[in-house]
């Protein structure tokens, strides 16, 4: 049987696709359509393989132990091989693995920021790396052992176990850190009212021992930074505009992905709320056991009067009575805002029958 003459004998292949699910595509330098990727298809220099929605692959590279895995959605390039096992990750979410059991291992991930180096020896443990690549930055996770990553013009990138790096195009490092998660936030209101201290909470992130809050003034301010041991925690905060900053940390410090809250503006009021008590005049003597009670606070204020609540019109006044018993009574009447600021008065009050 013929053998197309773009079709690569398994002898000349740098690659084949050792396992597949769902639509996984190819394309030699000398076609322009895709075509479908049979299970075993071997790959020459310069063939491209991607995956369609829903679809995953596995590609073993030719030598020892060399294994790239494909997320949906994600094209590689073979490009030139010596010694050293070669892909270009060209978009997508890829899996790079080694495994030394099969004898020394080498590859090479060229991505856009620069070559990616994983090396194994026997005795080793595997090397696992996790990488993503679209229009904005790369990430390179390590998921197991470590990795270089060489940038052009600029100094190589130690990505150690666990780690993760984020780089632009260029090669501008962005973010780095361990690899834990992102936190789920809990959602902030546009505009936080507060006596100056400002309460978070977000969801337990797995494998974290701390977390660290860093509050982003909007302007020239400097960032202010908290760390906790629990996911929430009641942070001192000054009046203006921020977006916060959230990361878990591991057992050694080191700080995960980032959460970034929406913006939102901080009102700071420690200005208690309005009490204007017009009646009853402090030290009047009653005659009969009702007492009327009456003034004007903050409209949005809670009231009370001896603990007891007291209804407060959408003009702020208020009108109730009380029965007191014969002889001296001392009547507190308490107005919180909605940040707790709170105004007291108290009146004397004796009654004689």
């Amino acid at each position: 049987m013929a053998v197309a003459a773009d079709v690569p004998t398994e002898a000349e292949a740098a690659a084949h696709l050792a396992a597949k699910q769902g639509d996984v595509r190819w394309q030699t330098p000398s076609a322009d359509a895709w075509r479908g990727a049979p299970l075993g298809q071997p790959f020459s220099v310069g063939d491209q393989v991607q995956t369609m929605e829903d679809a995953t692959a596995s590609v073993r590279m030719k030598g020892p132990g060399a294994d790239v895995e494909l997320a949906p959605q994600t094209v590689l390039r073979i490009p030139p091989q010596d010694d050293m096992r070669r892909v270009r990750h060209v978009s997508g979410r890829l899996r790079a693995r080694l495994d030394p059991a099969e004898g020394e291992s080498r590859l090479e991930v060229s991505l856009p920021p620069g070559d990616l180096v994983l090396t194994a020896s026997p005795g080793d443990d595997i090397v696992d790396s996790q990488i993503d690549v679209d229009e904005e930055r790369t990430e390179v996770a390590m998921l197991r052992g470590r990795g270089v990553l060489r940038r052009r013009d600029l100094e190589p990138v130690l990505i150690a176990d666990g780690e993760y790096a984020q780089l632009e195009e260029d090669g501008a490092l962005l973010d780095r850190g361990v690899d834990l998660p992102a936190p789920e936030l809990e959602a902030t209101p546009p505009v936080v009212r507060t006596r100056g201290m400002m309460r978070l909470a977000w969801k337990t992130v797995e494998g974290a021992a701390g977390y660290r809050v860093t509050f982003l003034p909007e302007g020239d301010e400097s960032s202010v930074l908290h760390e906790t041991d629990v996911p929430e925690g009641t942070f001192r905060v000054a009046a203006g505009d921020y977006r916060y900053e959230l990361r878990a940390l591991d057992a050694l410090g080191r700080a995960g992905h980032p959460a970034t809250s929406s913006p939102f503006r901080v009102e700071v009021d420690r200005v208690p709320p309005p009490l204007d008590l017009a009646s009853p005049r402090s030290g009047v003597v009653m005659e009969g056991p009702v007492l009327h009670v009456a003034g004007t606070t903050e409209p949005t204020a809670t009231l009370t009067l001896d603990g007891q609540s007291v209804p407060v019109a959408a003009d702020g006044a208020f009108d109730v009575q009380r029965s007191l018993p014969t002889g001296v009574s001392n009547l507190v009447l308490r107005a919180r805002d909605d940040v707790g600021n709170v105004s007291v008065v108290t009146r004397q009050i004796v009654r004689a029958r």
